[in-house]
């Protein structure tokens, strides 16, 4: 037998695999054996056979005993001798008596492949060759003259059958179980793997984010200074390009994380209508000035309060707008928010349609593979990994959501995500206080856009987003039967587009003080409005909408993003130590941290830590993770373990440019209050100087009114 070799490297083989006996798999062998023999051992006695009925029954009592004494001695030697006596007793039995008038032959063929599967190789063997040796002595001696008179045929060849059954078992069980030596070794050289790639990540993470918290910080730090245009120019220009290099990287590790299946979702409570400020606002970012326009579609009646993952749901939203923007040169994206109540909440669904390039029908299927991308030949030049909507797929379905697409080459796409959450407060996003006092005349030349389906779409939002707030509205592409409405009708609220308001803009400024007026347009290159008159950035939608007609500001959301140039609050008299090896890296958090007023102390390793907390007292930390000598970590446990309360209690926020999955809660059990990545992002600097600074230090600023 060539997969053996000899018979010493089977047996050898066969020792190997002795010590794989399964406690569980024996008991539950003992169980089945117990209940076949009770069985038999009725049966026996209702037919009077009071031999069969004995037999039977002491292998019973066998069976039960062995069950107990395995239970608590729990010894695989001790299991496996008392088995094998055990079964070569009962077949011993068996093979001389005739075993219920043939039924041995059955009890034969089972038992080698039984044993093998459910107490192990080696003691399988071991049972299956001692009973063949029996049957052997048996029907190859005169011994047969003695017990059951077997027929000539079975005397000769029932025993070379047994053989056959045993070799081809041991064949069988040899090769599965090199099978599953093979496989435990190739799942430990892929966890080993896996391993090693994680740790790659994490140090390529930190290489790579190192210099780019560089790049990205002293490009914001030079834009805030007075410079030339062509230096801002120029600036910028690196800024965006860092972004779009550090969303690549984020998005490497994210599939990382999710391959790896280290993803978890950090469900808790957030506001809808934050989520959605945030979507937008980043959206509009990444449209800037590409000619086409982004339309957003809410209903205002789904609960704002939500409960689960917002970072995640904010993720997928943005990797379908951002895809959606990509491939659309000419027409729009729309972005649709609606939601169907559940027993358990509600389905929150999100469709983001756009008139773009569209997506051949053989090619649907391969758009959620990793690194793909259809139609390259067409689509060569645009930027991207690949991996949006292959990540946003995957976080969906963790989700116990689902994803389709639908597409019409060369006409559009529409994404749709359905994802369960569960509701925290039932109250809408929005509401008109007093909708029958409410009369809303549109003024939208829908004439003005070239796409069928931009003007088809922003006259469906029209009309929808009031019958939703239940008021009544008016919509008209021309400024005299607009004249001629007003003048004719008590309207209570006036929305029109800039261009529309620049026709006669002498007429609207005049009635501005009579009907709430808002001029909705583009972030940049906007017009300056009356006196009276709300200035609104596009899109309009439902939240906006509803907050002019309740003369209400959009209210944000504690933890939404906030704009890189929008400082909430200074702190004049906190103080902050920053620690960090690499001297650009320490001008960057300084030079971040100006617009807030607070006064710094920086330090370049650990040593020089536990140094300055001995003679000043700061009122937080930001401590970087990787450094010589003594690490953030190394450092962070030092001061919880020194004997001043103050600085055992110090807030101390992790910086570091590893952000593999684990790390925050890594820090946070090491004792880190808080957790920053670099490149350092205004907004999360800024949260988390809002939380852990003294409140008795922080000044609000004042903020300007605009809508």
């Amino acid at each position: 037998m060539e997969m053996f070799g000899d018979l010493g490297g089977y047996i050898r083989y066969l020792k190997e695999k002795r010590n794989s006996f399964n406690h569980n798999a024996l008991k539950l062998v003992y169980i089945l054996a117990g209940i076949y023999f009770i069985v038999m051992a009725v049966i026996n006695m209702v037919e009077d056979d009071m031999r069969m009925t004995v037999i039977n029954s002491a292998a019973s009592v066998w069976c039960l005993a062995s069950l107990i004494i395995s239970d608590r001695i729990k010894s695989n030697s001790a299991d496996a001798v008392n088995l094998i006596v055990f079964f070569t007793v009962i077949m011993s039995y068996f093979i001389v008596s005739g075993g219920a008038e043939g039924f041995t032959i059955v009890w034969l063929f089972i038992i080698p492949a039984a044993a093998m599967y459910f107490l192990s190789l080696y003691y399988g063997s071991l049972l299956s060759i001692i009973i063949g040796a029996v049957l052997s002595l048996y029907m190859w001696t005169p011994l047969n003259e003695l017990g059951f008179q077997y027929s000539p045929v079975y005397l000769t060849r029932f025993p070379i059958v047994y053989w056959a059954n045993v070799l081809m078992c041991i064949c069988i069980f040899v090769r599965v179980e090199r099978y599953e030596g093979r496989q435990q070794e190739l799942l430990a050289y892929a966890n080993a793997a896996n391993t090693a790639k994680s740790d790659f990540l994490a140090n390529m993470s930190h290489e790579i984010r190192t210099p780019m918290n560089a790049i990205m910080g002293m490009c914001e730090l030079t834009l805030e200074a007075d410079i030339s245009e062509e230096v801002r120019d120029n600036c910028e220009n690196i800024h965006v390009a860092g972004r779009n290099l550090l969303g690549i990287i984020n998005d490497l590790l994210d599939f990382s994380k999710i391959e790896s299946g280290k993803m978890e979702l950090i469900c808790e409570k957030y506001s809808l209508s934050s989520l959605l400020n945030d979507v937008i606002n980043m959206a509009m970012a990444r449209k800037g000035s590409k000619p086409i326009e982004f339309m957003v579609n809410v209903d205002p009646n789904i609960p704002d309060v939500l409960y689960g993952d917002e970072i995640r749901i904010k993720q997928i939203v943005i990797n379908l707008l951002t895809n959606a923007i990509k491939f659309t040169s000419k027409g729009g994206v729309l972005l649709s928010v609606s939601a169907r109540k559940e027993s358990y909440g509600i389905n929150l669904i999100i469709s983001v349609k756009d008139s773009g390039i569209g997506i051949k029908e053989d090619s649907v299927d391969k758009i959620f593979n990793s690194f793909s991308r259809v139609d390259t030949k067409k689509n060569h030049a645009v930027e991207g990994t690949g991996l949006g909507l292959p990540i946003s797929k995957r976080l969906v379905k963790m989700m116990d959501g689902v994803i389709t697409v639908n597409s019409e080459y060369g006409k559009g796409t529409e994404f749709r995500v359905v994802i369960p959450q569960k509701v925290i407060d039932p109250k809408p996003i929005i509401t008109v206080h007093e909708p029958k006092k409410v009369n809303v005349i549109y003024y939208l030349d829908t004439k003005k856009f070239t796409a069928d389906f931009v003007k088809k779409t922003y006259v469906e939002i029209i009309e929808l987003m009031h019958k939703r707030f239940a008021v009544r509205a008016k919509h008209f592409i021309k400024v005299e039967d607009l004249k001629r409405e007003i003048s004719s009708g008590s309207y209570t609220h006036l929305f029109m587009g800039r261009d529309e308001y620049l026709k006669d803009r002498a007429y609207f400024d005049s009635i501005a003080d009579k009907i709430e007026i808002a001029v909705v347009q583009e972030r940049t290159g906007y017009v300056p409005v009356g006196k009276n008159i709300h200035n609104l950035y596009k899109p309009l939608y439902s939240l906006s909408a509803g907050n002019v007609i309740n003369k209400e500001k959009i209210s944000f959301n504690t933890t939404s993003a906030t704009p890189s140039n929008e400082v909430e609050f200074t702190a004049p008299e906190a103080l902050v130590l920053i620690v960090d090896d690499n001297e650009m890296n320490l001008k960057v958090a300084k030079g971040l941290l100006i617009p807030y007023k607070v006064k710094t102390v920086t330090a370049s390793s650990g040593k020089d830590v536990l140094e300055l907390i001995k003679r000043q007292k700061f009122d937080m930390i930001y401590m970087d993770h990787m450094m010589p000598d003594m690490d953030g970590i190394e450092t962070v446990s030092h001061i919880r373990k020194s004997d001043d309360e103050y600085n055992r209690n110090i807030p101390i926020v992790a910086l570091t440019a590893n952000a593999v999955s684990g790390v925050k809660e890594m820090f946070l059990k090491a004792g880190f209050q808080d957790f920053v990545s670099k490149p350092i992002e205004n907004a999360a600097l800024q949260r988390s100087l809002k939380k852990w600074l003294p409140k008795e230090k922080i000044q609000k600023e004042q903020g300007n009114d605009d809508e």
